[in-house]
């Protein structure tokens, strides 16, 4: 009996023992890898800056470099383009306003200034690309002091 329970007893450990180690080791089931679904919006560099000097008792005072981007539709991105010159036109406007109105004084990059900012932008750019224009980015913004 004596030789029949020792082998029994070492076969039941090693199998407890096989079994434990396959547990700790174990892998996590694979995750499923998830669909790529393609941007519905891409962002559109516009090439060159926007130059807005600052006039102060007739005399420009400074100017103020702005580097803009539009996100867009990406189906509509290709009409952004061939309306260059007319966005230009009223993106200047905005921001003559926004000059002549104090916009760049003081603390001009508070975030609500910013973002009144780019409200105006969007909405002159939303006039001339239609609805597609889903908001303005400000990619770069210096002031410059004479």
């Amino acid at each position: 009996m004596k030789k029949i329970l020792l082998p029994m007893i070492l076969t039941v450990i090693g199998t407890a023992s096989g079994i434990g180690a396959g547990i700790i080791t174990a892998r996590p089931a694979v995750e499923a890898v998830p669909t790529i679904i393609p941007p519905t919006h891409t962002y559109v560099p516009l090439d060159e800056p926007f130059v807005v000097p600052i006039l102060r008792d007739e005399m420009t005072r400074a100017i103020v470099v702005a580097a803009l981007g539009i996100e867009i539709d990406a189906a509509q991105a290709s009409i952004v383009a061939p309306a260059m010159p007319k966005l230009r036109d009223q993106f200047l406007q905005v921001l003559y306003d926004h000059a002549n109105t104090g916009g760049f004084d003081g603390l001009f990059t508070a975030p609500d200034v910013m973002r009144r900012l780019r409200d105006r932008l969007k909405s002159a750019a939303v006039e001339t690309l239609g609805n597609g224009v889903h908001d303005i980015l400000v990619t770069d913004l210096s002031r410059q002091e004479y």
